[in-house]
């Protein structure tokens, strides 16, 4: 089921707010990404998405956003050493290939040393 009633709702044409129901708020920040040639980075930590997690995914799907998701085997996450470098690299190889295609990449930021599940990636 839909979780708006189409692809364009009324969190276009209005300005999330404090008070603003997360959605609301969520899929408005969505539709601005989306008009700007923008994109969502979603974090999934090692236990998994959360519920919320998911229906921003579906929101996303929706609207036809980009969305780049990093996954791990780690308990933790840190920016030394380079380990959000795949990031960089994989949003810098969709915006050279012209932004067209908005199917989710997958972004591993884990140890490559330790086991880890391989997932589908374009870049």
């Amino acid at each position: 089921p839909a979780l708006f009633d189409s692809p364009r709702s009324v969190a276009a044409e209005a300005k999330p707010c404090p008070t603003t129901r997360w959605r609301f708020a969520f899929r408005g920040h969505q539709e601005e990404c989306k008009a700007s040639n923008g994109f969502m980075i979603q974090v999934e930590e090692k236990s998994g998405l959360g519920a919320g997690q998911r229906i921003e995914i579906q929101m996303a799907e929706q609207i036809g956003l980009k969305v780049f998701r990093t996954y791990t085997n780690l308990p933790w996450f840190t920016a030394d050493g380079g380990m959000f470098a795949p990031v960089g690299t994989a949003v810098k190889a969709w915006y050279d290939r012209g932004c067209t295609d908005v199917e989710m990449e997958y972004i591993f930021i884990g140890s490559t040393g330790m086991p880890h599940e391989r997932r589908k990636s374009t870049f």
